[in-house]
């Protein structure tokens, strides 16, 4: 059975992966690069809500989850929806004051802001209680319904984005609603499970703040140096550039699912590791996740290039976005290794200082080169990536980590 849930797990991730790939490719190949890049720039906006629950709710939730209490995971449930709402409500201000945004847009921002960290909350919460199948099926009839409703809207002669984005935030909200139905039926949660004290609700929203900051602001650096550079970007390069980017990156970030599934497994043994002074395993592990990491992201960029070129033909505008975004998906994930380390080692403020350097010099040649260099995000996402793993190595031979205690 735990096989059988190893693998659920991964369709799960991989369909939830897919539905963003998906959804990209087909408003790039559809749409105009106007209103593709308008869908863009809204879904951009929203995922920033995605990273912050990801860093304050989830990651220390499932530290949380080991005793599998039903008040657990209704205070979970409770701080996502309100964390992402209050998220969804500041940069829907943001993006009227940066973008002046109609309301229908602000609508939509804050729908999706809040439906797709609520979805990935839920669909995670289930594996707690070893039912990735529950997650898999759901997502992957999620990501058909979502695939069918577009190619309907599209042959019905829909070309605004705007029905595009309100059948994602749809989709998600009955998902959602079907997850949360099923993890209450599992948890046998009833009404007097549910109340929470505001007393009781805000202390677990301070441990999890302790436990997330740093993490949270990290994430919320790489978001700046990848994603934030299409709000950044956006009216300052042609439209047809920040679509192309932007399918380029979400197709290259499938290579990162794989060293995103090696993380996973390999950090409780890094910190064991670090713990018992094991410096020769944590040294060994790394030549061996170097070689197997360059073995199988360097095909799997092919393949997917390959599935690229067939999407959107061989033209060589087309070509230099992606070779430079899988150049840095390949090279993040095998340099990854450094702040795997640190983070076994718990230095967390030099992860984020790494981060932190990253941004600021992504932006520092962003406004240096945004009027005469072409493929400017790509550029710029391949140079943080880069800066970001020698302030990595640079942490990690400073503090002495790797020396034997």
């Amino acid at each position: 059975m735990r096989k059988l849930g190893f693998i659920y797990k991964y369709i799960d991730q991989f369909f939830f992966s897919l539905l963003n790939v998906g959804t990209i490719a087909f408003v790039s190949k559809y749409l105009s690069s106007e209103l593709a890049a308008k869908y863009i720039l809204i879904n951009t906006y929203a995922s920033f809500s995605l990273i912050v629950v990801v860093a304050l709710v989830i990651t220390p939730f499932w530290v949380h989850s080991a005793n599998r209490n039903s008040d657990n995971f209704v205070f979970g449930s409770k701080f996502a929806i309100n964390l992402s709402l209050l998220t969804g409500i500041i940069i829907s201000a943001v993006y009227i004051l940066k973008q002046n945004g109609n309301y229908h847009d602000v609508i939509q921002i804050i729908l999706v802001s809040v439906s797709y960290p609520m979805y990935d909350f839920l669909r995670r919460t289930l594996y707690v209680e070893n039912k990735e199948i529950i997650s898999a099926i759901t997502t992957v009839v999620l990501s058909m319904f979502i695939g069918v409703g577009y190619w309907l809207l599209y042959l019905q002669g829909a070309t605004s984005y705007q029905p595009y984005v309100y059948l994602l935030a749809i989709g998600l909200i009955i998902a959602s609603c079907a997850l949360l139905i099923s993890n209450l039926i599992i948890r046998k949660t009833d009404a007097k499970e549910g109340n929470i004290e505001d007393k009781n609700y805000y202390h677990k929203i301070k441990e999890y703040f302790v436990y997330g900051r740093w993490s949270a602001i990290s994430m919320i650096c790489f978001w700046l140096s990848t994603q934030g550079l299409f709000v950044f970007l956006y009216g300052k390069i042609s439209d047809d550039e920040l679509v192309v980017s932007r399918l380029c990156l979400s197709l290259t970030g499938i290579i990162s699912i794989y060293f995103a599934s090696i993380e996973n497994k390999l950090m409780p043994d890094l910190r064991r590791a670090y713990v018992s002074n094991d410096i020769n395993y944590i040294k060994t592990q790394w030549k061996m996740y170097w070689r197997n990491g360059l073995l199988i992201s360097i095909p799997l960029s092919l393949s997917i290039y390959v599935i690229y070129i067939f999407y959107y033909g061989g033209n060589l505008k087309y070509s230099i976005p992606f070779i430079l975004l899988a150049l840095y998906q390949i090279l993040t994930g095998v340099f990854k290794y450094y702040a795997y380390v640190l983070k076994s080692a718990q230095k967390h403020k030099e992860t984020f200082y790494s981060n932190l350097f990253g941004v600021v010099f992504t932006y520092i040649l962003a406004y240096s080169f945004i009027f005469t260099a072409q493929n400017v995000i790509a550029l710029m996402v391949l140079a943080n990536g880069i800066l970001c793993s020698v302030a990595y190595y640079f942490f990690l031979k400073k503090d002495g980590v790797l020396n034997e205690k």
